[in-house]
């Protein structure tokens, strides 16, 4: 999925971080060495290095993929160059079209059971890619989303239009929604990865027409999650979005949680005391809409490249087994009852919930972040001065497991050195 994001963000920065879940005996202290580091158990010691090797070897991959891609691309450029009026006044319109480039970070976690194992600490892991952002506008989008054509060749390849967008993202505290889509269910699985292409390819132009057919004429495509949480992106409104050329303030309602541009320094990180999938962005946003103004892009839009359920998802109850949903069926005794792990987790989580809303609607709402990740903001220096004006950048979240990898990102753009 990373890689298929690379290609959507052509020019752009993908900053990863990739989740280990390191499982160590509770039953005796956790060592450490004289500069602090835990004294890890030989098999943990063993996956972290093999964690390494893949994730090196992976980024090594991305590297050559990316440099073939890059050839490919400014061949078309030139090519659309030598073609165009002497006045060179297609310059701008064929740029784009080859591959990120990549940041990656792993990021390990000692827990001390299986239940916290199967429980990504998302938002925890989100906060760390957010270190990695050093370019004034950013944009958290999971990784298994891709962008139309409009973000790069209408937004970051117009040097005049993406200054106008920063400009006001600081001065104004403006953000902007990017609409996103779902492939429909009822699509056979050999076609949904040739839908998201389709929908990638539309121009914008032809959004009103040929995108908005694929949803309500054809039923391949649908607002993103409108099968299985409506009220996540509700208040977008679509049916406003396919008609409108220009950007119009968005709605809001309660669990609304659609992905956004802002200014970076106007980010609010995401509260660590929410692991998992559930009312982790919905915090965010929140919190977010009530320092920023919240528009909605029109020439913008996401597509979500389906995938298989994690045991965070708790899929289990639909009858979908994941990896890992073992631990969070087992039982423990709490408060004189006893209950399955997975639901212990969802209310604790809904606690944590309760209380940033309580918070939020009195204005007194700080999120609840990690020390090392504040002493790390405070020393990179990169959060220590402006950014370029014409750049954006992008960076993201993830789980590796022993099996494979699920990621999550937060995405922004910077133009390639």
């Amino acid at each position: 999925m990373l890689e298929g994001q690379c290609r959507s963000f052509p020019d752009c920065t993908i900053s990863a971080a990739i989740w280990l879940p390191l499982i160590e005996s509770s039953n005796r202290p956790l060592q450490r060495d004289a500069h602090g580091e835990p004294q890890l158990s030989p098999a943990n010691a063993e996956l972290l290095a093999n964690a390494t090797a893949r994730l090196e070897a992976f980024f090594a991959q991305m590297e050559a993929t990316g440099v073939a891609a890059d050839a490919v691309a400014a061949a078309g450029r030139r090519a659309a160059l030598a073609s165009d009026s002497p006045s060179g006044s297609g310059a701008e319109g064929a740029a784009g079209g080859g591959f990120c480039s990549l940041r990656l970070m792993l990021v390990a976690e000692i827990v001390g059971d299986e239940q916290m194992e199967a429980i990504m600490p998302i938002n925890a892991v989100r906060n760390a890619a957010f270190l990695a952002i050093d370019t004034p506008l950013a944009a958290m989008v999971d990784v298994d989303l891709s962008v139309n054509e409009g973000l790069a060749a209408r937004i970051l390849a117009n040097k005049t239009r993406l200054q106008e967008l920063l400009s006001r993202a600081q001065s104004q505290r403006t953000a902007w929604v990017l609409p996103c889509f779902d492939v429909h269910r009822n699509v056979s699985r050999g076609e949904k990865s040739a839908v998201v292409d389709e929908v990638l390819a539309v121009p914008v132009e032809e959004k009103s027409t040929k995108l908005l057919s694929m949803w309500r004429d054809q039923h391949r495509i649908h607002p993103f999650a409108a099968d299985r949480y409506a009220l996540g992106h509700n208040a977008t409104d679509y049916d406003r979005w396919f008609l409108s050329q220009r950007e119009y303030v968005s709605g809001f309602q309660d669990g609304y949680e659609p992905w956004f541009m802002a200014a970076r320094e106007l980010m609010p990180p995401y509260d660590v005391r929410i692991r998992g999938r559930y009312h982790d962005k919905i915090t965010n946003v929140r919190h977010a809409m009530k320092m920023l103004t919240f528009m909605v892009a029109p020439d913008v839009w996401l597509v979500h490249r389906p995938h298989g359920l994690s045991p965070s998802h708790l899929g289990y109850r639909n009858g979908t087994h994941a990896a890992g949903t073992w631990a969070l069926e087992k039982e423990f005794s709490f408060n004189g009852s006893v209950a399955q792990a997975g639901d212990l987790y969802l209310k604790a989580t809904l606690r944590s919930y309760r209380d940033v809303i309580r918070r939020t609607n009195h204005n007194i709402y700080v999120p609840v972040v990690d020390e090392s990740w504040v002493h790390c903001r405070d020393v990179l220096p990169w959060w220590q001065q402006r950014g370029n004006a014409t750049d954006v950048t992008s960076s993201s979240a993830a789980h590796l497991h022993a099996v494979g990898q699920q990621q999550q990102q937060i995405i922004h753009h910077r133009r390639r050195r």
